[in-house]
């Protein structure tokens, strides 16, 4: 479905025919799939992976979600790189319009956009792009490398675009490795949500029939970033998987991952 999307975004993009039935469900059709498979025989379709909830993330980008209300969810963007710099995070509100009103208590420079779902997807990861652009500065002349998970919101040729346009090679972790190779998941987020579960608990006892609504939660994830995302829990993170420094012994048969640094390690030493 994934490869489909994009073919009818490229196509579209560099202006080319196709068939008007793509439009209906604006993707490639299954028999231009067939065929341009069996153009390429180098390439093959693979079943996508499960991707738990605490795993919308990158380079630097990993997300995580905090309840708002029962049934819930606000997704949160975050990139850190192994210097121990961040950048303000990046909310994704389980509502059709976006309000101010959600990002009332957010810290300066963090951002909020709201999709209906709450999740991140093909649309709006091109935003973090920018978001995440803005804050690093990346260009064409100072090559950037955003590491992410495998998840299909990932894939759009406009996030694709944007990648070449400022420099930035966009290199996913193999697939049921993320929670092992992705140094938030490794240092920050595990902790951070403990922490949120308290800091919301400690806030529900402070305001006896407040509801806790969507406004409060980047007042909560602020609180628990200032003591999670620190330069020592970051670098701590890169190190554990091996990325900075480099260690491509870190992981071996024991620890319950396939070593896949082969074509990782040419492209750190590109930089």
């Amino acid at each position: 479905m994934e490869h489909r999307k994009l073919a009818y975004e490229f196509t579209r993009k560099v202006g080319a025919s196709y068939p008007d039935p793509w439009n209906d469900n604006q993707q490639a059709s299954k028999d231009w799939q067939l065929a341009f498979m069996k153009r390429h025989k180098n390439l093959s379709l693979r079943t996508p992976e499960q991707t738990c909830q605490n795993q919308r993330k990158g380079q630097k980008q990993v997300g995580s979600s905090t309840s708002a209300e029962k049934g819930t969810n606000v997704s949160l963007a975050l990139a850190v790189s192994a210097s121990s710099q961040s950048i303000p995070p990046f909310f994704l509100f389980p509502r059709v319009n976006m309000k101010e009103i959600f990002m009332t208590h957010a810290s300066h420079g963090a951002v909020g956009v709201a999709n209906g779902s709450g999740y991140m997807n093909s649309d709006v990861f091109p935003q973090f792009m920018r978001h995440f652009i803005k804050h690093t500065g990346a260009n064409a002349d100072s090559p950037t490398m955003l590491l992410l998970d495998n998840h299909g919101s990932h894939l759009s040729i406009e996030a694709r675009d944007l990648a070449l346009d400022y420099g930035i090679t966009l290199l996913s972790f193999p697939p049921k490795c993320t929670h092992k190779m992705q140094p938030l998941d490794v240092a920050v987020f595990a902790p951070f949500k403990g922490m949120m579960t308290v800091r919301r608990d400690a806030w529900k006892k402070s305001n006896i029939g407040v509801t806790f609504n969507l406004h409060h939660v980047p007042l909560l994830v602020d609180q628990c970033l200032d003591v999670m995302l620190t330069p020592k829990t970051i670098k701590s993170g890169f190190r554990t998987t091996g990325i900075y420094p480099f260690n491509p012994q870190i992981f071996t048969e024991i620890t319950g991952i396939n070593v896949a640094y082969v074509f990782f390690a040419v492209m750190l030493d590109s930089y």
